[in-house]
């Protein structure tokens, strides 16, 4: 399955601050049963394909990421044992955060960015 990625990623505001996604991850998510990889860059603004290469289960995966809906069987590539897995890579990270109600900390101190300095979360 061939899907080309281009939206304009503006940015995502969470209880952080506004961050970027730069990536989304599926793998054993309806067709795609393999990992695929779709990069966001600050350019993107569309997302195209052929039919039935996948972009609707792009967009829904997102849905489920971000809590919007929950995973249902359905969403399990047939006749499969392997896990779904949705993962997002966020960058432009604010400089610290605070995860109890007075303690600040970084993600770096917290050992939750890749090697680029980006935060990536599946489920």
């Amino acid at each position: 399955m061939a899907i080309e990625a281009s939206c304009r990623a503006t940015g995502l505001t969470t209880k952080w601050g506004i961050v970027r996604l730069t990536s989304v991850s599926l793998s054993g998510f309806r067709g795609y049963r393999s990992e695929i990889v779709v990069a966001i860059d600050a350019e993107t603004t569309t997302v195209i394909g052929r039919n039935d290469a996948g972009k609707s289960s792009l967009f829904e995966a997102l849905d489920i990421f971000f809590g919007g809906s929950k995973l249902e069987l359905s969403d399990f590539t047939v006749d499969s044992t392997e896990p779904v897995v949705i993962s997002c890579t966020f960058a432009d990270l604010p400089s610290s955060v605070v995860i109890d109600s007075d303690r600040s900390t970084t993600f770096a101190a917290e050992y939750l960015l890749t090697n680029q300095d980006q935060l990536s979360l599946g489920l």
